[in-house]
């Protein structure tokens, strides 16, 4: 019998090729992992941009309620339809900011947004701070807006950073609801003691 010259070894192919795969779906995996999150960022940029650019036109529409001489003491300025309009103008923007709150772990969206949220703040920070609107937003909500330092409360920036009585009471009973819950309609005493 003739001696007979193996040009290949199929398992070291088989061993080549499996490996080659591995690291061309690695390769796959990652740029599609990339893209989503490209992707996934252009969306919320796209979801915020489009209801920030309608919050813009009522405020175009309505220029008294992006006027801060008159939103910082809006129940003075405003009486009857006009101060029912404000409210929910108020409403709209801080539920924009609180879209924003909560899509902050993107730090690109982020950045871009921070300036929407200071802007927000010092014009309607008033209406947040009034107890009847407070029961409107969840608790990683306040976690986020009392004593930040960016968007300070104008009673707690007077105390020199400190917090003022009612963003103290309103961090209590922050504290002491669970992690999905709303505030109550009107401060609970017994839950502020507790």
């Amino acid at each position: 019998m003739e001696p007979t010259l193996i040009l290949f070894n199929p398992p070291a192919i088989s061993a080549i090729v499996s490996v080659f795969a591995l690291l061309v779906s690695g390769g796959a995996l990652a740029f599609s992992w990339y893209n989503f999150l490209k992707t996934r960022t252009a969306t919320l940029y796209s979801d915020i941009d489009s209801r920030y650019f309608e919050l813009l036109k009522l405020g175009i529409a309505n220029p008294d309620f992006v006027n801060p001489a008159l939103t910082t003491e809006y129940k003075e300025h405003f009486k009857g339809d006009a101060l029912l309009k404000y409210d929910r103008y108020a409403f709209a923007a801080w539920n924009i900011v609180e879209t924003i709150i909560d899509r902050r772990s993107n730090d690109e969206l982020a950045r871009t947004w921070d300036p929407v949220i200071k802007e927000e703040n010092s014009l309607h920070r008033a209406w947040l701070n009034d107890p009847e609107n407070q029961h409107k937003f969840k608790k990683q909500f306040w976690e986020f807006i009392i004593g930040n330092k960016e968007y300070p409360c104008p009673d707690c920036e007077k105390l020199s950073g400190r917090l003022c009585p009612r963003c103290k009471n309103l961090d209590q009973l922050v504290k002491s609801l669970e992690d999905d819950e709303m505030l109550p309609l009107s401060p609970q005493p017994d839950r502020l003691n507790a």
